[in-house]
Protein backbone atom coordinates (compact mmCIF):
# COMPACT_ATOMS: atom_id res chain seq x y z
CA UNK A 1 0.00 0.00 0.00
CA UNK A 2 1.09 3.48 -0.66
CA UNK A 3 1.74 5.34 2.48
CA UNK A 4 2.10 8.51 1.00
CA UNK A 5 -1.37 8.65 0.39
CA UNK A 6 -4.28 11.47 1.68
CA UNK A 7 -7.76 11.68 1.74
CA UNK A 8 -10.07 14.52 2.71
CA UNK A 9 -13.75 13.13 4.36
CA UNK A 10 -16.23 15.37 6.03
CA UNK A 11 -13.91 18.38 5.98
CA UNK A 12 -11.42 16.53 8.22
CA UNK A 13 -8.01 15.36 6.20
CA UNK A 14 -6.16 11.84 6.67
CA UNK A 15 -2.84 10.81 6.21
CA UNK A 16 -0.77 8.41 7.19
CA UNK A 17 2.33 9.32 9.67
CA UNK A 18 4.52 6.72 10.07
CA UNK A 19 2.43 3.63 9.98
CA UNK A 20 -0.87 4.79 11.01
CA UNK A 21 -3.47 7.04 9.76
CA UNK A 22 -3.90 10.31 11.50
CA UNK A 23 -6.61 12.83 11.22
CA UNK A 24 -5.52 16.21 10.85
CA UNK A 25 -7.94 19.22 12.23
CA UNK A 26 -6.70 21.48 9.02
CA UNK A 27 -9.62 23.84 9.07
CA UNK A 28 -9.52 24.04 13.12
CA UNK A 29 -5.37 24.73 13.32
CA UNK A 30 -5.33 21.79 15.78
CA UNK A 31 -2.48 18.92 16.13
CA UNK A 32 -2.18 15.92 14.22
CA UNK A 33 -5.01 13.70 16.61
CA UNK A 34 -4.74 9.50 16.02
CA UNK A 35 -8.19 8.34 14.45
CA UNK A 36 -8.86 5.42 17.38
CA UNK A 37 -11.82 3.93 15.86
CA UNK A 38 -10.33 0.83 14.07
CA UNK A 39 -13.25 0.53 11.74
CA UNK A 40 -12.94 3.92 10.77
CA UNK A 41 -9.33 3.63 9.72
CA UNK A 42 -9.76 0.57 7.66
CA UNK A 43 -12.76 2.36 6.11
CA UNK A 44 -10.46 5.36 4.99
CA UNK A 45 -7.89 2.46 3.63
CA UNK A 46 -10.96 1.00 1.41
CA UNK A 47 -11.82 4.71 0.23
CA UNK A 48 -8.09 5.65 -0.58
CA UNK A 49 -7.70 2.03 -2.24
CA UNK A 50 -10.70 2.93 -4.43
CA UNK A 51 -12.40 0.09 -3.01
CA UNK A 52 -16.82 0.73 -3.33
CA UNK A 53 -19.99 -1.24 -3.13
CA UNK A 54 -19.55 -2.00 0.26
CA UNK A 55 -22.02 -1.95 3.52
CA UNK A 56 -21.44 -1.28 6.73
CA UNK A 57 -23.20 -3.48 9.67
CA UNK A 58 -24.78 -5.41 7.27
CA UNK A 59 -27.13 -8.10 8.84
CA UNK A 60 -27.11 -11.00 6.57
CA UNK A 61 -29.29 -13.23 8.66
CA UNK A 62 -32.97 -12.13 8.45
CA UNK A 63 -33.90 -14.45 12.27
CA UNK A 64 -30.33 -13.95 14.07
CA UNK A 65 -29.18 -10.33 15.20
CA UNK A 66 -25.78 -11.00 13.35
CA UNK A 67 -23.74 -8.21 11.51
CA UNK A 68 -20.90 -8.07 9.28
CA UNK A 69 -18.34 -4.86 10.08
CA UNK A 70 -17.63 -4.70 6.29
CA UNK A 71 -19.76 -6.95 3.36
CA UNK A 72 -19.75 -6.83 -0.14
CA UNK A 73 -22.79 -9.28 -0.59
CA UNK A 74 -23.22 -9.57 -4.33
CA UNK A 75 -24.78 -12.61 -7.22
CA UNK A 76 -21.24 -13.21 -7.88
CA UNK A 77 -19.33 -13.55 -3.93
CA UNK A 78 -20.03 -12.86 -0.73
CA UNK A 79 -17.12 -11.06 0.86
CA UNK A 80 -17.39 -9.76 4.79
CA UNK A 81 -14.79 -8.49 6.94
CA UNK A 82 -14.79 -8.11 10.54
CA UNK A 83 -12.31 -5.93 12.50
CA UNK A 84 -11.90 -7.94 15.26
CA UNK A 85 -11.13 -5.69 18.42
CA UNK A 86 -9.26 -6.54 21.94
CA UNK A 87 -7.22 -9.59 21.14
CA UNK A 88 -5.14 -8.89 23.29
CA UNK A 89 -6.91 -6.93 26.19
CA UNK A 90 -8.83 -9.96 26.94
CA UNK A 91 -12.04 -8.06 24.66
CA UNK A 92 -15.26 -9.47 23.86
CA UNK A 93 -14.54 -11.90 21.15
CA UNK A 94 -11.43 -13.70 23.70
CA UNK A 95 -13.70 -14.59 26.56
CA UNK A 96 -16.44 -17.49 26.93
CA UNK A 97 -20.01 -16.28 25.61
CA UNK A 98 -18.34 -13.62 23.19
CA UNK A 99 -16.02 -16.43 21.21
CA UNK A 100 -18.96 -18.63 20.73
CA UNK A 101 -20.91 -16.44 19.40
CA UNK A 102 -18.52 -15.23 17.31
CA UNK A 103 -18.38 -18.87 16.25
CA UNK A 104 -21.83 -19.41 15.99
CA UNK A 105 -22.11 -16.09 13.41
CA UNK A 106 -19.09 -17.26 11.25
CA UNK A 107 -20.18 -20.55 10.82
CA UNK A 108 -23.39 -19.37 9.27
CA UNK A 109 -21.82 -17.22 6.76
CA UNK A 110 -19.57 -19.86 5.73
CA UNK A 111 -22.59 -22.39 5.44
CA UNK A 112 -24.60 -19.15 3.74
CA UNK A 113 -22.07 -19.15 1.21
CA UNK A 114 -19.79 -16.16 2.51
CA UNK A 115 -15.80 -15.85 2.58
CA UNK A 116 -15.23 -13.85 6.17
CA UNK A 117 -11.93 -12.03 6.77
CA UNK A 118 -11.22 -11.76 10.41
CA UNK A 119 -8.30 -9.31 11.07
CA UNK A 120 -7.23 -7.62 14.10
CA UNK A 121 -5.83 -4.16 14.80
CA UNK A 122 -2.29 -4.73 13.48
CA UNK A 123 -3.52 -6.21 10.49
CA UNK A 124 -5.66 -2.95 9.95
CA UNK A 125 -2.51 -0.77 10.86
CA UNK A 126 0.22 -2.20 8.90
CA UNK A 127 -2.02 -2.87 6.09
CA UNK A 128 -2.60 -6.51 5.26
CA UNK A 129 -5.95 -6.50 6.03
CA UNK A 130 -6.59 -4.17 2.90
CA UNK A 131 -4.38 -6.37 0.63
CA UNK A 132 -6.30 -9.46 1.93
CA UNK A 133 -9.54 -7.21 0.34
CA UNK A 134 -7.64 -5.97 -2.75
CA UNK A 135 -6.12 -9.68 -3.51
CA UNK A 136 -9.87 -11.74 -2.80
CA UNK A 137 -11.33 -9.35 -5.91
CA UNK A 138 -8.31 -9.76 -7.80
CA UNK A 139 -8.93 -13.85 -7.82
CA UNK A 140 -12.26 -13.30 -8.15
CA UNK A 141 -11.48 -10.96 -11.35
CA UNK A 142 -9.20 -13.25 -12.21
Amino acid sequence: MNKACSATKNEEQYDWVGREFVSIQASKGRETMRVTNLEHEFQLQLELANIKDYEREYKFLDHRRFRFDFAWPSETYKLAVEVEGGTWTNGRHNRGTGFQKDCEKYNEAVLGGWHVLRVTRDHVKNGQALMWVERFFAEMEG
